[in-house]
């Protein structure tokens, strides 16, 4: 893409987001919802113990901080030493970073369709997840600029196999992982399918065994310090304490309940009971700061817990978990509609996801049912795009294909059955890259004479 096609994706990037921005403040709109202050008093936490790998607690009692990954706190600290503790000067930084990643999104399709680059960067531009995220006190949008990167850099050695675009991507990767932990799986996954592509371009064994070391091993320069650090003071290989409750309090809760049809309060209730029972026989403190510890005896329950479950739960939990993430609007996370809601949505009893979620929307009032309908249809129309875009990938790269639907198939089954249309992010670069080629084609199309 030419200078011009940046700049104008740059622009209108960040029109829209400083318009958001400017919304919810003569909105008078919360800006710290969900895990904001939590994020926000770990930022300010960092200077305050002398910059230490995120240790929390009283001066001279310190311990380590391992509830969240440390990459945004420090992100936050970094941007509220250099401005001051403004939240809008953190919204700012984060526009610009967001705009970046819209530019990588058009470079993503360029290199697939040379006028799909602009159209997929505007989309980007103008994308309500991307938008809404950037003004939001979260790891979203620092993730994904990072996770983008390494999408750019992985279709590049997808295309030519080289360690330059093999040792990026995997620093990329380790980074992502840093900001939001969900792609640590993917370390190993991208290892063994940068071994793969380079052996399948180039059939040269040691290219491919050190394009593949290359990649690993830059993805654990970046999350070494945290795991070492976890395991020499706590004991624990772990990268953070959130999988255990996570699986023992939701996903525990919402495959049961699709199994057995009991209120998901209630089972998140009695396993809240369960862990009680469990700590206090083996000697865990509920006011442990070894929270990794804690958090091995929550996901050994979990896993106990979910071995009685029958495979067609999991399929049913997970299936309507996908379907309702992948198709549930974006604008739900704005705070603007966030005040619109009646009630959470695991208040409300009903039989399965598709049908709390309609109950929901209902009790929440005519607005809001609009913001649904309108949003969800337009969602729709952009996942059909997206399908239709992969089908014309795949009719010319037909790997590069393969890597675009594995990425969008891994956050699916990731997610779990948890239901947000905040775990559709990760999937928007690759989605909003496939969704403009149609678009792209159909504009070529016009214009033949």
């Amino acid at each position: 893409m030419n200078p011009r096609t940046l700049l104008s994706i740059v622009v209108c990037a960040l029109a829209a987001r400083f318009g958001n921005q400017l919304w919810i403040a003569l909105g008078d709109l919360p800006l710290l919802v969900e895990d904001a202050s939590y994020y926000w008093d770990l930022g300010r936490w960092i200077p305050e113990s002398g910059w230490a790998y995120l240790n929390r607690g009283q001066p001279g009692a310190p311990f380590p901080e391992v509830e969240r990954m440390p990459l945004y706190p420090y992100f936050l600290a970094i941007v509220t030493t250099l401005f001051g503790p403004h939240l809008q000067a953190v919204l700012a930084v984060q526009a610009a970073l967001d705009a970046a990643a819209c530019v990588m999104i058009g470079l993503l399709a360029a290199r697939w369709s040379a006028g799909a680059g602009l159209i997929a960067g505007l989309l980007a531009a103008f994308s309500p997840i991307l938008v809404i995220h950037s003004g939001m006190i979260l790891t979203e949008t620092l993730f994904l600029t990072l996770f983008t990167g390494m999408l750019l850099l992985a279709l590049r050695f997808l295309e030519r196999p080289t360690a330059g675009a093999a040792g990026g991507a995997g620093l990329l990767l380790g980074a992502a992982t840093l900001a939001r932990s969900v792609t640590a799986p993917m370390i190993g996954a991208m290892t063994v399918a940068a071994f793969a592509v380079a052996q399948a371009r180039e059939r040269r064994w040691l290219k491919s065994a050190g394009c593949a070391a290359l990649l690993f091993a830059a993805a654990c320069v970046a999350i070494s310090p945290l795991l070492t650090r976890n395991f020499t003071e706590l004991g624990a290989a772990s990268l953070s304490a959130q999988s255990g409750p996570h699986l023992l309090l939701w996903v525990v809760p919402l495959v049961k309940q699709a199994e057995t049809g009991r209120p998901f309060s209630e089972i998140s209730a009695e396993m809240n009971d369960k862990i009680r029972a469990r700590l206090d026989a083996r000697g865990v403190s509920s006011e442990s700061t070894n929270l990794l510890k804690r958090n091995a005896e929550f996901r050994a329950l979990a896993l106990e817990e979910l071995r009685t479950v029958s495979p067609v739960a999991f399929v049913k939990a997970w299936g309507a978990a996908a379907a309702l993430n992948l198709f549930a609007p974006s604008a739900l996370l704005h705070p603007g509609v966030r005040s619109l809601r009646a009630e959470a949505f695991y208040d409300i009893e009903a039989d399965g996801a598709i049908q709390r979620a309609i109950a929901w929307t209902v009790r929440s009032g005519p607005a809001f049912s609009a913001v649904v309908v309108v949003g969800g249809t337009a969602t729709a129309i952009a996942n059909l795009l997206a399908l239709v875009g992969l089908v014309m990938l795949a009719r010319r790269h037909p790997w590069t294909a393969l890597f675009a639907g594995l990425c969008v198939l891994y956050f699916m089954l990731a997610n779990g059955p948890v239901l947000s249309p905040k775990y559709r992010l990760p999937m928007e670069p690759v989605l909003l890259a496939l969704m403009a080629l149609p678009i792209d084609a159909w504009i070529r199309r016009r214009r033949e004479p």
